[in-house]
């Protein structure tokens, strides 16, 4: 529980020290996790903009429910549930590439501007649709929903990204609907 408590707090909190008010809650989402990385870095995507204690202990109880059955695919959902609403359009579209594809951000991000997922979000008027697609891929990221496979050496660009295979089987089955 040590190792999930640390690996959950780290992703979390980004080396900051976990409030007071919510550490008991955060231990109990750590045990939830039942030491299962991708459990606890998902997880860790769904509370990282939390900072109420009740919505960890609720995130806790639903955890539980779900870590005993088909473990990640029901984390997968509970993370997508969590989305906001334009971020799952932008995840759902990263699912029509073929499983262990990298794709280029390049043009990923392009498709996003051309489907309108950027267009005339709250809070992001001041950015151009670039930046704010930008903005959406590193969320996506930050929850643990899409994976960096590839930067660039000179800025640290972000050039290819991947989805796990956790990620993929929740897409075949979201997808259809």
């Amino acid at each position: 529980m040590d190792e999930s408590w640390k690996l959950l707090q780290k992703k979390v909190f980004q080396g900051e020290i976990c409030p007071s008010e919510i550490l008991g809650a955060g231990l109990r989402v750590a045990k939830s996790c039942r030491g299962l990385p991708l459990v606890i870095v998902l997880t860790a995507g769904i509370i990282v903009k939390q900072i109420l204690s009740f919505l960890w202990l609720d995130i806790a109880k639903d955890l539980s429910s779900h870590v005993l059955e088909e473990q990640s695919t029901k984390i997968i959902e509970s993370s997508y549930n969590f989305l906001e609403h334009h971020l799952k359009s932008c995840l759902l579209y990263i699912g029509l590439f073929r499983e262990n594809y990298k794709f280029p951000v390049f043009n990923l991000l392009k498709l996003w501007i051309a489907e309108d997922f950027v267009y005339g979000i709250m809070g992001l008027e001041n950015m151009d649709m670039e930046e704010a697609s930008k903005t959406f891929l590193n969320d996506l990221i930050n929850r643990s929903l899409v994976i960096v496979s590839n930067r660039r050496e000179d800025n640290g660009e972000i050039i290819y990204c991947t989805v796990h295979d956790v990620v993929c089987e929740f897409f075949l089955r979201k997808l259809p609907k």
